[in-house]
């Protein structure tokens, strides 16, 4: 924009009503659900005077999870920089949500072929933004708040040979005003937590 906000990012939702089954014997299965960045809250010039743009949030539910060798990364989108007033604060990173049924990550696929990655789960909050990021000596605002990040599993969690994580975003760098705050990170499961590393054929 040009002396005025950035837009906001557009929000990323994945709704299985059932289960949730992802595989790979021979590659690397992926399922991403990203939340779009914000826009940039200044003109091509760099001497606008907006704040950046909200990052969307990015969402998935669903029932009974199984992923094997494969990837799930559910990812908040990040803010966009902007040239904020003294006093304002810019704009935030969006936060990502999961909420299963239950969950059980494995790697056999990839221990047996060779082939492809371990399973990995990734939830991630998007980061703040930054307020006059270059030094340009017209931001006076507040960096921007990081994400939330929280995966949340109403029956049991197993993991073996696999990795399952919740990171929060960032918050924003600002020339003269503060920095903003990160994000809260949160893994919650009700039903039991089972960790091993040995994996089955």
């Amino acid at each position: 924009s040009n002396a005025a906000n950035g837009g906001l990012g557009g929000n990323a939702n994945l709704n299985v009503n059932g289960g949730l089954n992802l595989t790979s014997y021979s590659g690397l299965g992926q399922i991403s659900v990203n939340g779009g960045t914000g826009g940039i809250g200044l003109d091509g010039s760099g001497y606008g005077n907006g704040l950046g743009g909200n990052g969307g949030a990015a969402n998935l539910t669903a029932g009974a999870v199984f992923v094997d060798s494969s990837l799930v990364n559910v990812d908040g989108g990040s803010a966009s920089f902007g040239l904020g007033s003294g006093g304002l604060t810019e704009a935030s990173g969006g936060a990502a949500w999961v909420s299963v049924g239950s969950l059980r990550l494995t790697s056999n696929g990839y221990n047996n072929s060779g082939n492809g990655a371990p399973s990995t789960f990734l939830v991630r909050g998007g980061d703040g933004a930054a307020d006059d990021p270059n030094g340009v000596g017209n931001g006076f605002a507040n960096g921007g708040n990081g994400g939330d990040a929280a995966f949340i599993s109403s029956g049991a969690v197993s993991i073996d040979s696999s990795f399952l994580g919740a990171g929060a975003g960032d918050g924003g760098y600002a020339d003269s005003g503060n920095g903003g705050n990160g994000g809260n990170a949160e893994i919650s499961i009700s039903g039991g937590l089972t960790v091993t590393s040995n994996y089955q054929d």
